[in-house]
């Protein structure tokens, strides 16, 4: 029946049968997009990018954790404190003296009685709550310290003795501490060694402060220590 139409016929037929099938398509097309529509750049993006919101949360959970590393040491400090408010302290403390009740004013040795260290804090503060122990001195084997009027000294792992011909240093070897000059150790030109890889080397007019030479030796060193002087040596061996 087609082959017997005429040309124009057949064109006409044509045309029409493909508008009918553009119109069914879009009719489809635009069906499906209804029925799934399609995602926003913005739904896309959020993999990619947290929302403010998240960044806001996320942020407060990092300062949370840094609060809450704060506070461990803080409770630590507070714990440490709370040992000695309750009159704990007096478990680690060993001795203690005050000058002008227990001794009088002027320079002592402190030695140590642990291994190798021990540790003192000298105050004036008359209540031992009030003592701040975290500034306690550490030192090794022995060093001399200079007491004065309403002073108190508080030891651990070590004890106070009177500076005389039994407290004077008689090693064979010079070891880690403080050394009188012309009591201890004897004034002259001295050869230093490091025993590690670095050692140390102070060199001042009184026990506690006034000093006038210091180093760190990592090689061989020379030095000129003069009477009355206080040679104090760690990690390093000291040859005449």
């Amino acid at each position: 029946m087609f082959s017997s139409l005429s040309m124009k016929s057949k064109m006409i037929l044509i045309v029409g049968f493909i508008l009918i099938c553009s119109v069914i398509g879009l009719g489809v097309f635009f069906g499906l997009s209804n029925a799934f529509p399609k995602k926003t750049h913005s739904e896309n993006k959020s993999s990619d990018v947290l929302p403010k919101e998240d960044i806001k949360k996320e942020d407060k959970v990092k300062k949370e954790v840094k609060e809450q590393s704060q506070e461990d040491e803080n409770s630590k400090s507070k714990k440490a404190m709370a040992l000695i408010e309750d009159n704990d302290i007096d478990y680690y403390i060993s001795k203690s003296y005050k000058v002008g009740t227990d001794i009088d004013a002027g320079i002592y040795k402190v030695v140590s009685d642990g291994e190798n260290s021990g540790q003192y804090t000298i105050t004036d503060k008359n209540n031992k709550n009030e003592v701040d122990f975290y500034e306690g001195k550490i030192f090794f084997n022995f060093r001399y310290v200079e007491l004065k009027e309403n002073e108190s000294i508080y030891l651990v792992d070590a004890d106070l003795v009177k500076v005389d011909e039994n407290s004077r240093y008689s090693g064979d070897k010079y070891i880690s501490g403080q050394y009188k000059v012309g009591f201890d150790i004897p004034p002259g030109s001295y050869k230093l060694v490091p025993t590690g890889q670095a050692g140390y080397v102070e060199v001042s007019t009184s026990p506690m402060s006034d000093v006038i030479f210091s180093r760190y030796v990592e090689k061989e060193a020379y030095i000129e220590i003069k009477q009355g002087q206080y040679l104090t040596i760690s990690g390093v061996d000291v040859i005449r």
